[in-house]
């Protein structure tokens, strides 16, 4: 095994000679292996163990069996006590974040070059079938690589059988996780009653697997590619936005792949992607949220946003003329001119105007009075209907007089605060990038 080992070690997981490794050591066969493997190819081995507590004594003694097997090769070991058993919610995956992030904390302080993972081709089926109980991509079946960043899995080649084969050859003593042997779990039903039927029925079914899953990692790559240039092409991005062309998407032979390759790392789920596709040919806006993005559909663009938690403040309009610092508008007084129709810029009766006036965002339930109208309208309709785009409708700055909206800058004023006949003085309002 340690020919295969070796090569796997330098062709697949990018490991040089006097490179140094920090092993995830919980004491069952796969991670005992894989330290015996390294410390034999001439790494610097130093181990990290969690004891979670989960298992009462048993993990207790889990802990000092590690000791004690790393006393014997004077391997330094770490140790995390983390006790998981007084948590709520989805146990494993606290300690799996826990122990990922804690392997990382010693890595970086350490200065170790590689995290190594005892994870075997056994694991690698298991996830695989797991994700297709769930919607992934290819890479949900390809799931596991031998390298990915400073984490390897030098054992990703092995089966189980051949682990414990290698295990019992040396004559190696190892710890068994009784939770390992419950079917409670998703992942273990899976190891215990569905991979040994589906062995049965294919006898190469790990093999052929992990063929199958070097094609899938190539085609991956391809697709990747692929979708990066396409974005590279269509995609604008902005300080914490970016904005696609519904109309390019559409050029996109498969526009559901460029959605999940650009929106899946912003955490938009399965789900979400699919709702996302069919609201791009519905034209209408729609709007879809993670914990820290925001993806508004337009009907010509699809607009993502970074949330954030500075959001701009009001300002007051005690006196003119005022620039705003904010939202980036100029008031002042000016005498009425003969043409209040310029395009960048508004004009109000001055006198129909209570001071301080306010800027501040459009919030939801915001009406005005559009001039030439008797009655209110929504400003989120008024402005799909001037066919703003949905990003800069995020944004929108207004002018406030009292409780009343007077302006939508630059785009409408209020008919209660319209240039009239009567009017002795004007206040203008213009966009402070369109000043001359």
């Amino acid at each position: 095994m340690i020919e295969s080992f070796k090569d796997f070690l330098i062709s697949k997981c990018s490991v040089q000679e006097g490179d140094s490794a920090l092993v995830a050591l919980s004491g069952g066969p796969d991670s005992i292996l894989l330290t015996e493997l390294l410390i034999e190819v001439g790494l610097r081995v130093e181990a990290a163990h969690c004891n979670f507590k989960l298992r009462q004594e048993e993990s207790d003694e889990d802990e000092r069996f590690v000791r004690q097997f790393c006393d014997d090769r004077s391997i330094e070991l770490h140790v995390a006590n983390f006790d998981l058993s007084i948590h709520d919610g989805n146990i494993q995956l606290e300690a799996r974040n826990f122990r990922y992030n804690w392997f990382s904390e010693l890595c970086e302080r350490n200065g170790f070059d590689h995290i190594a993972i005892g994870s075997h081709l056994d694991d690698r089926l298991e996830t695989a079938i797991i994700n297709l109980l769930r919607i992934t991509g290819p890479a949900g079946i390809r799931n596991m690589k031998a390298r990915n960043g400073n984490i390897i899995r030098p054992l990703l080649w092995a089966s189980k059988d051949d682990i414990l084969k290698e295990v019992s050859r040396r004559k190696l003593k190892f710890r068994t996780d009784s939770s390992n042997l419950k079917t409670d779990y998703l992942r273990n039903s899976i190891r215990h009653d569905i991979v040994p039927k589906l062995k049965e029925l294919q006898p190469g079914l790990l093999k052929n697997f992990e063929r199958s899953a070097e094609l899938m990692q190539r085609y991956e790559e391809v697709f990747i590619d692929s979708c990066a240039s396409f974005l590279d092409r269509y995609l604008k991005s902005e300080k914490d936005s970016e904005c696609l062309e519904i109309s390019d998407l559409l050029k996109f032979r498969y526009p559901g792949a460029i959605l999940f390759h650009w929106l899946n790392s912003y955490g938009f789920n399965a789900s979400q992607l699919k709702e996302i596709e069919q609201a791009c040919d519905s034209n209408q806006q729609q709007e879809f949220n993670t914990q820290n993005f925001r993806l508004i559909v337009d009907r010509s663009e699809l607009f993502l946003l970074k949330k954030s938690t500075d959001k701009k403040s009001d300002e007051l309009v005690e006196d003119l003329p005022f620039q705003s610092v904010d939202h980036a508008l100029e008031l002042d007084f000016v005498p009425i001119p003969n043409d209040l129709k310029a395009a960048d810029r508004l004009y109000l009766d001055a006198d129909k105007l209570k001071f301080p006036l306010r800027v501040r965002t459009c919030i939801s339930g915001d009406k005005i009075i559009p001039l030439g109208m008797s009655g209110h309208k929504k400003i989120s309709d008024l402005l799909t209907d001037l066919k703003i785009p949905a990003r800069k409708k995020t944004n929108q700055p207004l002018l406030v007089s009292g409780d009343s909206i007077c302006a939508v800058p630059p785009y409408v004023i209020s008919e209660e605060f319209k240039v009239s006949p009567e009017t002795e003085r004007c206040v203008m309002i213009k966009l402070a990038q369109a000043a001359s």
